[in-house]
């Protein structure tokens, strides 16, 4: 009789990683998407010129892989002393991570209202503020949100990644999956041996007789 080694106690362990995993995504992209829309208004206010050291600073988090950003912000929080948990880590990286793809979606969700539609709203009396509010933003949020939705669940994707913000817990889990690995790949092999019917060795290349090719063929 089979027996799997997944009990009530892993359940449990799974089911406590599943809301870690939630509770990061859900702090990194509402302060991701808050700090995006800021970003995103201001590259788009005042132009892509005076807005270079903002962008680059965009790229820089849009370039580097997350894993690196991990393991820097953690090494960054032990220089400062800042007592940071992996939690809070992992939450303020994501976060800005968030924030730079963010920033990009809003400024193309703005971009994408015409300018003749921003202006009879001005030519109407409207102030700024109210453009964007009853304007620009139900235009832009019907084009931004299935960009959003997307950079939603790519975070929640890249969480996979968010225990090697502490790298000695990650080795450490490494090195039990590895064990498992080793246990599950012998329990297989102990499976095969018993429930396969026994294969007959081969014969060495070397011996095998091959026929030799005759004028009567």
């Amino acid at each position: 009789m089979f027996e799997t080694a997944l009990t009530w106690n892993d359940l449990a362990f799974l089911a406590q990683g599943a809301g870690m995993t939630l509770a990061v995504t859900a702090v990194a992209v509402t302060a991701g998407t808050v700090l995006g829309i800021l970003f995103g208004v201001i590259r788009f206010q005042i132009g892509p010129y005076w807005s270079a050291p903002l962008t680059l600073l965009l790229d820089v988090f849009r370039s580097v892989p997350l894993l690196i950003q991990l393991v820097l912000g953690n090494a960054f929080q032990s220089i400062a002393k800042l007592g940071w948990g992996a939690f809070t880590t992992s939450g303020v990286v994501l976060s800005l991570y968030t924030a730079a793809f963010c920033a990009e979606i809003v400024r193309g969700g703005i971009s994408s209202v015409p300018v003749t539609t921003r202006r009879a709203a001005r030519s109407l009396g409207m102030t700024w503020w109210q453009d964007m509010r009853y304007i620009v933003a139900p235009l832009a949020t019907r084009v931004s949100l299935p960009s959003w939705i997307g950079l939603t669940l790519g975070v929640m994707k890249e969480l996979r990644t968010g225990a090697l913000a502490r790298p000695g817990r990650a080795l450490a889990c490494l090195a039990d999956t590895g064990h498992a690995s080793a246990g599950a790949a012998l329990h297989s092999a102990d499976l095969r041996r018993h429930l396969l019917p026994p294969q007959l060795p081969r014969r060495p290349a070397w011996r095998v007789s091959r026929k030799r090719w005759s004028p009567n063929d």
